[in-house]
């Protein structure tokens, strides 16, 4: 966000400037309030789940920070505002304290709540909050009557009418719009209710969107198909990746991903983003009737491991395949991963989900988690070039890593967008 020529962005708490800002605030704060008032943050603490916090910038200087905790679905608490000493008296705090009640707007809450010093230091503050519509109120949340302290609340209008989420629409595996698999990202600050998760995802009706929130050094991430929540998904989690890189200022080495199958990661190789992803290689296992009739064409070889994975013979095997979707949509897995030497590939694939919603998979990152052990093992060699056959197609660049896998591609954004999702 850039306004009035301040530009006010999430802050991890790991910058040098942004550290000696918060230094100086403890400092400054120790110097005016008896230690048994003092109820300012430190790093460890702002770092906490529930804790929003924000820098400001004017150019390649931090001027002011601010913070914003959840004290439940209705009521947050304004934390660690500060204007940088050298950049007092240039509406630093009044830019924040506008940007932290927008949020707190759109997060749906009712209440917006502070506690600041009772002394002379604190006045302007007082003034400022005033200014802004805050009202002296009684201790809220945990604290306690303190004759240093003094406590504020502001009374939101417009609560819980909606939420807007950035929201982006990505083509993964592919340098090229119209090609790929489409997921869609929510840039989340806190977590909705599954429902309206899941509600969101069908209304987008692409096989993925993925919703990610921050938590110190680490995003959570989750997937959804337009019908359920899945374990794992590599096209999702490539497009989230491309996001947070291009688009969200994202500038360490690599993003750490927690989810339902445990920690994932994404990191720059070039002009790639690499996966680091679980590897589940599939181990034979008797194909159920469902499974060949509702592929319509006898495999070499079946076997399982997330999906039914089934082998043939040639590329043109695999592209020929028309499964009857009902057929398939009755086996107790996600899906079906059907595959074959490919002719300027290593390997080739496709992978059908009716179950899920998704009747074919443009192109499917979580199935090479168990496509690459198979063939790295079947072809001898742990670096390989895949391609997935889909009417869309993709491209992924892949490592076998014993354990894990390395699953490499390009993204695309082809749309950027802000959701209005109503709150009850």
């Amino acid at each position: 966000m850039n306004t009035s020529g301040f530009e006010i962005r999430p802050d991890d708490l790991t910058g040098p400037e942004i550290v000696q800002l918060l230094t100086e605030h403890l400092r400054s704060l120790a110097e005016v309030t008896p230690q048994e008032s003092r109820h300012a943050l430190n790093l460890d603490e702002l770092r906490k789940p529930g804790i929003t916090f924000w820098s400001a910038w004017q150019g390649h200087q931090v001027v002011g920070c601010g913070a914003l905790k959840e004290l439940n679905a209705e009521h947050g608490e304004i934390k660690s505002m500060r204007t940088a000493s050298a950049h007092l008296r240039k509406g630093i705090a009044s830019v924040l304290l506008e940007h932290i009640i927008a949020e707190a707007k759109r997060r749906g809450y009712r209440r917006l709540s502070l506690e600041t010093g009772a002394m002379p230091y604190f006045e302007p503050a007082h003034r400022l909050y005033s200014k802004f519509g805050f009202t002296a109120c009684p201790p809220f949340a945990d604290y306690i009557h303190d004759p240093n302290s003094v406590f504020m609340t502001h009374e939101l209008e417009h609560h819980r009418n909606e939420m807007k989420i950035r929201y982006y629409q990505v083509d993964a595996f592919t340098a090229r719009l119209f090609s790929g698999n489409p997921a869609g990202v929510c840039v989340l600050e806190r977590w909705l209710p599954d429902d309206v998760l899941q509600g969101i995802a069908a209304e987008n009706n692409l096989a993925e969107t993925a919703f990610f929130t921050p938590d110190r050094d680490h995003y959570h991430l989750r997937w959804f198909t337009p019908v359920v929540e899945v374990d794992l998904c590599g096209h999702a989690t490539l497009a989230t990746a491309h996001v947070l890189f291009s688009e969200l200022g994202y500038t360490g080495k690599d993003i750490r991903f927690h989810t339902r199958s445990g920690w994932v990661s994404a990191q720059r190789r070039g002009e790639l983003i690499e996966l680091d992803f679980p590897s589940r290689p599939p181990v034979p296992c008797a194909p159920p009737a469902e499974l060949l009739r509702g592929l319509g064409r006898q495999p070499r070889e079946v076997l399982k491991s997330r999906d039914f994975f089934a082998v043939y013979g040639s590329q043109e095997d695999v592209a020929a395949l028309t499964p009857d979707m009902a057929l398939i949509a009755r086996l107790d897995v996600l899906g079906v991963i059907v595959t074959a030497p490919g002719k300027d590939a290593d390997f080739v694939s496709r992978f059908f989900a009716p179950r899920a919603g998704i009747p074919e998979d443009p192109v499917t990152g979580s199935a090479h988690s168990t496509l690459i052990p198979f063939w790295a093992e079947r072809l001898g060699k742990t670096e390989l070039f895949a391609r997935q056959i889909s009417p869309r197609g993709g491209e992924l660049h892949c490592r076998h890593l014993g354990e894990r896998v390395g699953i490499a591609g390009r993204a695309v954004i082809y749309s950027r967008a802000e959701l209005e999702i109503p709150l009850t």
